[in-house]
């Protein structure tokens, strides 16, 4: 048997272990992923390690986030009194948030997070709060002008704004 032979059998063993593996609702995605980047390795696709990498590690940026790991997403909004008291959510249509809040939390998600760490969301959430790294900014900014249109009291403060997925 020539060594052309072997490798493609090899390869074919774990492109059927992928394929029954990926079928499996059992098996961890990210352990089919890294069988994803060994046969990348023998078939030479770079193609296919740079996706399954991605997958593994997550999308550094939103851009490059594939289109199936875009989702729609409602904005809800946390309001207390000043004291952090009376927490009432709120989800907020695209009309009822400011433009510069449209922009930062627009009515969809990409999911950047690397496949381990969805796998572990779903296994312990029913629902996830997904938020972005300046939503302090945003609920000061919320808090802010709308007090100043009276859509809020003085004495009540915008305290979180996040994706409820």
């Amino acid at each position: 048997m020539s060594t052309t032979t072997s490798s493609a059998s090899r390869d074919g063993s774990l492109l059927d272990q992928i394929q029954r593996e990926a079928l499996d609702l059992s098996v961890p995605l990210s352990g089919v992923l890294l069988k994803c980047v060994a046969l990348s390795g023998r078939a030479g696709s770079h193609k296919l390690r740079e996706w399954a990498e991605a997958e593994l590690n997550g999308y550094a940026d939103e851009e490059d986030v594939p289109t199936y790991r875009v989702i729609g997403a409602a904005v809800w909004v946390d309001f207390t009194n000043r004291m952090g008291a009376n927490r009432l959510a709120q989800q907020m249509s695209k009309d009822m948030l400011p433009r510069q809040v449209q922009e930062i939390y627009p009515p969809e998600v990409r999911l950047t997070d690397p496949v381990h760490e969805l796998e572990e969301y779903a296994k312990h959430e029913d629902t996830l709060h997904l938020t972005r790294d300046n939503s302090e900014t945003a609920v000061q900014f919320l808090t802010q002008a709308w007090q100043l249109v009276d859509k809020i009291s003085e004495d009540q403060v915008v305290r979180g704004i996040y994706w409820k997925v």
